[in-house]
């Protein structure tokens, strides 16, 4: 997988989300939302295929079935965090 990003819509907000490439199957997890003004690293994502594990800071890591599916987990994770908690 090269670097991906994707758009979400979660409780209302809208949210793109960018896996950066940073070695063998390995990737940086950044979340950013209109009207913020930088991105927030959020996760790491490790795996290939339909084998992913993405790990958040100071949580568990959790396995999904796709990078896709992976970035929303963190996604979620992170509007649960003081960063993201409130819109605005």
């Amino acid at each position: 997988m090269s670097d991906k990003q994707f758009k979400f819509e979660i409780d209302n907000r809208s949210l793109l989300v960018k896996a950066s490439e940073e070695g063998v199957c390995r990737y940086m997890v950044r979340m950013e939302e209109p009207g913020r003004v930088c991105s927030v690293r959020i996760a790491y994502l490790t795996g290939s295929g339909n084998e992913w594990v993405v790990e958040m800071s100071g949580q568990q890591s959790s396995s999904q079935t796709s990078a896709k599916a992976a970035c929303e987990f963190a996604a979620r994770w992170a509007l649960t965090q003081p960063t993201f908690a409130s819109k605005g």
